[in-house]
């Protein structure tokens, strides 16, 4: 697993790095692949993600259709959003170009934006996460209708978003992750193996109701 290197306060930022394994497993069921941190948070303040038999760490959401639920949000998204997609494990993420757009789109079909972060995902390797570099929207207010707690939380992302496409991710991926600076010492671009998660939410998706706290 590759943890993060650098200076102290790149580390204190506790990098996280989510491996998810190049091989079939043999019985072919669903593997949990554990989130490994460093710093002062209690691993158990953040789950383990379950990812599906993985075929390679990068898969476009149009091949992973027929594993999707249809109940899933995302699926509410217009075909030619879901198609610029790629998998990384069971997260939906999109490249610098279409985040913008997905996030839009989502509002669009009256889904929430929760927010997200930046992520490496090398086909070959290890998926390293800046999750220091997230752009998340606040909680539903006590009696915001549905309608208008959308449009909020879209605002919300794409303002924090903006800032972190401003910064210098790849010199950010490079000064906290060893694998990185090794690729791009090797001549490998990183920016093509950027990757911005995005989560939704439906109403009722565990959401408190309008008009109480």
């Amino acid at each position: 697993m590759q943890l993060p290197t650098g200076d102290p306060n790149a580390l204190a930022a506790r990098a996280l790095v989510n491996v998810l394994l190049a091989e079939e497993p043999a019985n072919k069921a669903e593997r949990t692949v554990p989130i490994v941190g460093k710093g002062d948070r209690p691993p158990n303040q953040r789950p383990n993600r379950t990812v599906a038999p993985p075929r390679g760490n990068v898969r476009l959401a149009s091949t992973f259709a027929k594993e999707m639920k249809t109940e899933e949000p995302e699926m509410m998204l217009p075909e030619g959003i879901r198609n610029k997609a790629v998998m990384s494990g069971r997260e939906w993420g999109w490249r610098r170009g279409d985040i913008q757009a997905a996030i839009a789109a989502a509002k669009d079909v009256g889904l929430v934006n929760v927010g997200g972060q930046v992520q490496f995902v090398l086909p070959d390797g290890p998926t390293c996460e800046l999750y220091w570099k997230c752009y998340d929207s606040s909680d539903r207010r006590s009696g915001e209708p549905w309608a208008d707690y959308v449009f909020r939380s879209a605002q919300e992302v794409l303002q924090a978003l903006q800032k972190v496409l401003e910064s210098d991710l790849v010199a950010d991926g490079v000064t906290n992750f060893r694998v990185l600076a090794e690729r791009q010492a090797g001549g490998e671009s990183l920016e093509k193996h950027l990757l911005f998660i995005a989560y939704f939410n439906r109403e009722g998706d565990g959401e408190p109701p309008a008009g109480g706290d």
